[in-house]
């Protein structure tokens, strides 16, 4: 593949949340933050061998969750972990999940891709087939990553309080576009302000080689759970950064992304941990039992 993509640093909030007492923790109406996670899912190992089975891993999930286990606090590792539901979204204001990844493919749609209280579109809404964004946070001085998402494709303009006219995963709908759009002032509709949404890459439809995936381990009956991994790319990364987005004003050849997709896969690697790339969607909390895997 031949042209120009990009790589961004994407920092977002890194505190885990904390859920209220119960099994149930609610849709958050309140500020982003992480969840540590089980979910079935793909996944490959270390050979590229590709695997099918229960994993944990971090990630938002700004919907409801049922609380499997607590821990108590050591150094990074998570205090708690979460199965994902998919309820219906209560009334009044709640937060969207970006990225969200699960269902057929991964996706960003939103978060930083307006500024100016949301009159001005960023350079985020530009991004190109092949970028990589690298979404994590700033924890103890080093970046920790999250998520790797590789740009598939830039399908359609997202339109808060207009529905979309492709086809996306029933998790995406729910968690994301539906809580955007009851997001969304008056100002917004009548001025017509849009978001951007990629589907990412993944192992069956690639680009230049590079899939998305999620720093994640296989799931036992007694955890294991691990801390975030921390991710260096000299002159690329500022692991100080808690806020802006960078390098989507800073076009590079896909070759240059392609070496830093596999240094951040061969860093993952390094901290014994695994790729998953297909996570299966949450469901209502009358079925949540982690599955056995087949």
């Amino acid at each position: 593949m031949r042209g120009r993509a990009y790589i961004i640093q994407f920092p977002h909030p890194g505190p885990e949340h904390r859920p209220p007492p119960g099994t149930i923790m609610p849709w958050n109406p309140g500020r982003h933050a992480r969840k540590f996670m089980v979910a079935e899912a793909r996944y490959r190992d270390e050979r590229s061998v590709e695997r099918h089975g229960n994993v944990v891993f971090w990630g938002e999930w700004e919907a409801s969750s049922r609380v499997l286990r607590s821990w108590p606090k050591e150094g990074d590792l998570p205090r708690f972990l979460h199965h994902p539901l998919l309820e219906p979204p209560p009334e009044g204001l709640r937060q969207n999940t970006d990225p969200c990844v699960f269902g057929e493919t991964f996706y960003y749609s939103n978060c930083k891709q307006r500024t100016n209280q949301g009159r001005t579109a960023t350079a985020m809404q530009r991004l190109t087939p092949g970028s990589l964004i690298l979404f994590g946070s700033s924890v103890g001085g080093a970046f920790v990553l999250d998520t790797a998402l590789v740009v598939g494709k830039r399908v359609a303009k997202l339109v808060p309080g207009e529905p979309l006219d492709v086809e996306v995963d029933h998790a995406f709908q729910v968690a994301t576009l539906e809580s955007l759009i009851d997001r969304a002032t008056e100002e917004d509709k009548r001025e017509e302000r849009t978001f951007t949404l990629y589907p990412s890459a993944t192992p069956s439809r690639p680009v230049a080689g590079m899939f998305s995936f999620v720093p994640c381990l296989p799931h036992d009956g007694d955890g294991p759970r691990f801390a975030r991994p921390a991710i260096g790319l000299p002159g690329i990364i500022n692991p100080k950064s808690r806020q802006s987005t960078s390098g989507s004003t800073r076009p590079r050849d896909v070759e240059d992304v392609v070496r830093a997709w596999d240094a951040v896969l061969s860093q993952v690697l390094d901290h014994d941990l695994l790729l998953a790339t297909q996570f299966h969607l949450p469901v209502p909390s009358g079925r949540d039992e982690v599955m056995r895997s087949p």
